[in-house]
């Protein structure tokens, strides 16, 4: 199901972004959230796999899951943490994250942060 987010600015954060986090909920259920609900710079994306498994993460510039719309498919392995620099690519919509689905029900815990202005 859909999720609230959080936003918050801080010393750690590049200089005029902001940032917007996602954490998954202890479920092995699909979760999905607009991250970024307007056109924005997308500077970085961190992601914090904390599982047991493998996770998949879609990252969309949309309101919603379109395919059309799909800008990148992570893969984030067990126990990994990836920095993924975007540049500040032009994000026209926003940014719309879906989590895939999970074979165990163990805590499935991911953190995703995007840095955007």
């Amino acid at each position: 199901g859909k999720r609230t987010l959080t936003q918050f600015t801080g010393d750690a954060i590049m200089a005029g972004s902001l940032q917007y986090v996602y954490r998954s909920t202890a479920t092995s259920s699909a979760e999905e959230v607009q991250l970024v609900g307007h056109r924005c710079k997308l500077m970085s994306i961190k992601l914090h796999n904390t599982d047991a498994v493998a996770q998949t993460i879609y990252l969309y510039d949309d309101t919603s899951d379109t395919a059309g719309n799909l800008f990148a498919t992570i893969v984030v392995a067990a126990n990994t943490t990836l920095d993924l620099d975007y540049h500040g690519a032009m994000l026209g919509i926003g940014l719309y994250l879906k989590r895939a689905a999970v074979g165990s029900t163990g805590a499935n815990e991911v953190i995703v942060s995007a840095q955007a202005r």
